[in-house]
């Protein structure tokens, strides 16, 4: 009878576990992770949600949230409106948005930080 009892703890440990970690009614937010490549630049982009890349010639073109983010060779572009200036010779751009907030950064240095709203 005791073994049998042994056997069974680890199955209800875990269940409690798994009960504990995912909370009452809390929300589940996926992430996104893309990049595409283009002749002399590197676009990754990181998102709360669902998001999608493409690329034409020398511009990548990001979508996600309602949103519009294009990363041209010299501008960054949100809905149309300018947000970033780029150095030319940038090979990476790196795009995150978390919590709201969209941060974009060139060679590691940090060239727009907006805060968006639904």
């Amino acid at each position: 009878m005791f073994a049998r009892l042994l056997c069974w703890m680890p199955l209800v440990a875990m269940s409690l576990i798994v009960a504990v970690s995912s909370g009452c009614g809390g929300k589940t937010v996926g992430r996104s992770l893309l990049s595409t490549k283009l002749s002399k630049r590197e676009v990754k982009v990181s998102v709360d949600g669902p998001a999608w890349i493409t690329s034409q010639e020398e511009t990548a073109l990001v979508s996600f949230d309602n949103w519009k983010l294009v990363v041209e060779q010299t501008r960054v572009l949100l809905d149309g409106k300018d947000i970033a200036p780029l150095a030319e010779d940038a090979a990476l751009v790196e795009v995150d948005f978390t919590s709201g907030t969209l941060t974009v950064t060139a060679d590691g240095v940090t060239v727009a930080t907006v805060t968006l709203r639904k």
